[in-house]
């Protein structure tokens, strides 16, 4: 009787609460492609490449949007998939910019599609922070670990952003990267922080390759390699700071192993970068949206922590992801469908549903979700603690 009573409590404080304003994140794929391969994604396995396209048209986004709209603090327009191979792209966009001028808008992509008009879109339509997805500071480590990829297009276009935005005079979007450490590119942290700075990087995530059911390489992985990881974590965390740039990392890890020293001087790994050549874009003059006056990027979590206080995971109290077009979970990796979307569900019903509902209140009682068995979070595979290096 009183697991019922709490949970009765924390949904209808719920639905109260999303008649307060956003603290949703709502992250979803406009299109089931990519243009890469690879090593550790399920785009490796050619059945996932070849499979039919499928693309989110403009009236089924509205659709998703419209009702939960004024409640989404954070749409995030990408997944799993390339984002920039959507045929609707800038269109999609050019209407989300309608819709607040609070809205916090991002997305991750590879950057090899970020073409001078994309660019240009980012700007005009008020793309608020990017995510680019980068696993080397070489080109040789690159390509090789993301199979297709081009190495001088990808920082030539990034670097071109960042111009096309000093020139705009815009704070957006901000610069995030994403590097998956792994044993044969986790040499190639430091320089990356280089790389990052040069930049203008607001933030660098270093995450452990997550094993799946497409790619499980033993002699990749950190987990084999404590002292390795443990040691590279360390000269991480002070080149950070040195920079001053805010990293994500996970903790240490537990070892009996004999310490691993890396040599104070190392070979200089920038002469890729250096060479990469920014697409010109010196014709484009975007005009940035205007945002109000209180708006950051970023904000911390906007819904009161007593809401999942007891709760090991925060993610089915604030966040909706949707998957394959329709189907609704509360992180990418949970392995339970909790709604579908079609003509008559909507993002709000979903969120409020039977599925989401008994998923917050199996967690608020201490237990672990079957579904949630494979999570890479909870086992620090994909931390996301901010380690700030600008002293804050």
């Amino acid at each position: 009787m009183a697991i019922h009573q709490i949970d009765s409590r924390i949904e209808d404080s719920l639905k109260e609460r999303l008649e307060q304003g956003p603290f949703i994140s709502l992250r979803m794929d406009l299109i089931n492609k990519c243009n890469l391969r690879c090593q550790f994604c399920y785009y490796s396995d050619p059945k996932i490449a070849a499979r039919p396209t499928k693309t989110v048209s403009l009236d089924t986004f509205d659709h998703w949007f419209r009702r939960l709209g004024p409640n989404i603090k954070e749409l995030l327009l990408s997944c799993g998939d390339e984002p920039f191979m959507a045929p609707r792209f800038v269109e999609i966009l050019k209407t989300i910019s309608t819709y607040s001028d609070s809205l916090d808008v991002g997305l991750c992509t590879n950057a090899m599609l970020m073409n001078s008009s994309i660019r240009a879109a980012l700007i005009d339509y008020g793309l608020t922070f990017i995510i680019f997805s980068m696993d080397g500071a070489t080109k040789k480590t690159l390509e090789r670990i993301r199979v297709k990829s081009d190495y001088e297009r990808i920082v030539g276009n990034i670097k071109a952003l960042k111009t096309l935005r000093d020139r705009s005079n815009s704070q957006y979007p901000k610069f995030l990267f994403n590097y998956v450490i792994m044993r044969s590119n986790i040499h190639e942290t430091l320089d990356f922080l280089d790389i990052c700075k040069k930049l203008d990087a607001d933030l660098v995530d270093f995450r452990h390759v997550v094993p799946t059911e497409y790619w499980n390489d033993e002699g990749e992985k950190l987990g084999n390699y404590p002292h390795l990881f443990n040691a590279y974590r360390e000269r991480i965390l002070a080149k950070a700071k040195s920079l001053k740039l805010d990293v994500v990392i996970s903790p240490p890890m537990d070892t009996d192993s004999a310490l691993f020293t890396i040599p104070d001087s190392h070979e200089n790994l920038l002469e890729d970068f250096n060479a990469a050549k920014e697409d010109d874009n010196l014709d484009l003059e975007p005009t940035p949206k205007r945002f109000a006056p209180d708006f950051e990027s970023r904000k911390p979590l906007a819904l009161p922590q007593e809401f999942f206080a007891d709760s090991y995971c925060e993610r089915p109290f604030t966040e909706i992801v949707i998957r394959n077009q329709k189907e609704a979970v509360p992180c990418p990796w949970h392995g339970k469908v909790l709604g579908e979307l079609d003509e008559e569900t909507d993002l709000k019903s979903i969120f409020l549903g039977e599925g989401f509902a008994n998923l917050r209140a199996t967690m608020l009682r201490g237990e672990v979700a079957p579904a949630c068995s494979q999570c890479p979070v909870k086992s620090h595979l994909l931390p996301t603690t901010v380690i700030s290096g600008k002293g804050d």
